[in-house]
């Protein structure tokens, strides 16, 4: 995940670079005479490594943009270091917000805030001047208990945000 406009600029250059390799790796193929579905098939990871750049930084774009859809509950560390970004914070301004050392927050984040208390998030969230309204919603999941094929209703969460 893409957490500082530093690494935003690095992704941006990785996805020029990866772009410019395809290319340059698609010519050097074609030049040896194999068929488009080879080079298709020799190209598929670096495409799909290039994939995964362009969703980070998409979903670093959209944050900064404090666009946020619905957040499954074990998404929630990575909505607060969304969040941060959307407030144009760094981890040292939230620390100072937090009154906290920024190696706490960096830590924090690095783990995606697993393990973290209500009380932490509250602080988080009031430093972010964010409200989080949490809606449960029934979630649809086909699964196989023991060998019974039946479908149960598990429970995941709605998060909307209020505040700009």
């Amino acid at each position: 995940m893409i957490r500082t406009e530093d690494e935003y600029r690095v992704g941006l250059r990785r996805l020029e670079e990866s772009k410019q390799a395809i290319t340059n790796t698609r010519a050097a193929l074609l030049e040896q005479g194999l068929d488009a579905a080879m080079i298709d098939m020799l190209l598929a990871s670096m495409r799909a490594l290039q994939r995964d750049v362009q969703e980070e930084v998409d979903a670093y774009g959209r944050a900064r943009a404090f666009d946020f859809g619905p957040v499954p509950f074990a998404g929630l560390g990575r909505l607060l270091i969304g969040l941060r970004i959307a407030r144009h914070m760094t981890v040292s301004d939230l620390a100072d917000a937090l009154d906290t050392d920024k190696g706490n927050v960096s830590r924090d984040e690095k783990s995606d805030y697993r393990g973290i208390t209500r009380e932490r998030i509250e602080r988080i969230l009031a430093a972010l001047n964010v409200e989080l309204m949490v809606t449960p919603a029934p979630k649809e999941a086909s699964g196989v208990q023991r060998g019974i094929g039946r479908t149960r209703r598990q429970l995941w969460y709605s998060i909307r945000l209020r505040g700009r």
